[in-house]
């Protein structure tokens, strides 16, 4: 079996072309080097400013790697960072900013996959709230109306996908280096937890977070797809801009619970949007109360919080979903929750092809 110690002895040997006295790996480019059954996943981060030094390596590095004996195939992801200087291997991530940088002046939809006709970003600035479960159920439930639907886990620090779609393993990549997205309950998906390893802590700053998103939409082979749902990370952070920026977000969905830190942290994310003119569709207010099995209705984290904000800030709430273990089975309140949400991108069942 090749270990990661492997293939980071093969990278140990290569030099770094800013730094050719250095290897890839004492430059600190190396972030992730993992191999599991015949698939190895390699990701540097390399500057910004000297890319165009790094660019062979990507084909380099695929080819000596699946000359290792027992890989088949290898998978080689560069994440550009500002910087033009080799960076510590080991310095610690910088936590996801809690207020937006300014904007940088994009074109947009640069980074839309081709096929792709809408792209909805489900979000919420608190964590914790169950946005990435809604955000999978929803996919769910846009495909139970006819549509052809993946999802993106854009959430670097904490992919949840993989376990939500009960998925594992790493990623493949076909002939032409176009990453596969993996298939789950007719969904495909794509996470970095398909690339990291899910025991470890993801040591990734800002621009690489960035990056990899970039590769995931552009590298990734999504086909034809009519809704392209992206789980955002908490915060309003590198990631939120990225994809507001540069994918041609066609709305997004916010996601709270009643309790007053959610809604005040998801008031801050509303903010955001605003300030990088994507269009709200509205909120969802999850947890809204747990009902027992008797009948008894208690609203465990607070009420009337959403219902303030979405007042306040001139939104409609598409529904309120309860604390419900269940939530999967019983799920009209997702199917009309995804019956608005295809109003809201001008997206109809029966307008498709």
């Amino acid at each position: 079996m090749i270990t990661a110690r492997k293939l980071r002895n093969l990278l140990n040997t290569i030099p770094d072309p800013v730094s050719p006295d250095l290897s890839l790996v004492t430059a600190g480019r190396v972030l992730e080097a993992r191999a599991q059954k015949g698939r190895a996943n390699i990701v540097l981060e390399i500057p910004k400013s000297h890319a165009e030094a790094y660019a062979p390596l990507s084909q380099e590095l695929k080819t000596k790697a699946e000359a290792l004996w027992g890989i088949k195939t290898a998978q080689v992801i560069l994440t550009a960072t500002g910087s033009g200087h080799p960076a510590p291997e080991a310095e610690p991530s910088a936590a996801p900013k809690s207020t937006p940088s300014k904007p940088e002046t994009l074109k947009p939809e640069t980074l839309k996959p081709t096929g792709v006709k809408r792209i909805l970003a489900v979000t919420s600035t608190k964590g914790g709230v169950g946005k990435s479960t809604l955000a999978v159920l929803l996919a769910k439930a846009l495909k139970a109306q006819g549509l052809a639907v993946g999802v993106l886990d854009a959430d670097i620090y904490g992919p949840s996908l993989p376990r939500l779609l009960n998925l594992s393993g790493p990623i493949e990549v076909d002939d032409n280096n176009r990453i596969q997205p993996r298939v789950a309950d007719g969904l495909k998906a794509l996470s970095i937890g398909f690339l990291v390893d899910p025991e470890k802590a993801a040591v990734w700053r800002g621009p690489m977070v960035s990056g990899a998103i970039q590769q995931f939409m552009q590298d990734a082979d999504w086909g034809e797809l009519d809704v392209l749902v992206i789980d955002m990370p908490p915060g309003t952070g590198d990631a939120h801009i990225t994809v507001a920026q540069k994918a041609g977000v066609d709305g997004a969905l916010v996601i709270t619970t009643p309790h007053q830190l959610s809604v005040d942290d998801t008031r801050r994310g509303l903010q955001l949007f605003e300030r990088l003119n994507v269009p709200v569709l509205g909120l969802v207010e999850n947890m809204a109360h747990y009902q027992t099995p008797d009948g008894d209705i208690h609203h465990i984290f607070g009420q009337g919080g959403a219902q303030a904000l979405a007042q306040a800030v001139d939104l409609p709430i598409l529904t309120s979903l309860p604390i419900d273990p269940q939530l999967n089975e019983h799920h009209q309140g997702l199917q009309d929750l995804a019956q608005q949400v295809m109003d809201g991108l001008r997206l109809k069942a029966s307008e498709l092809a």
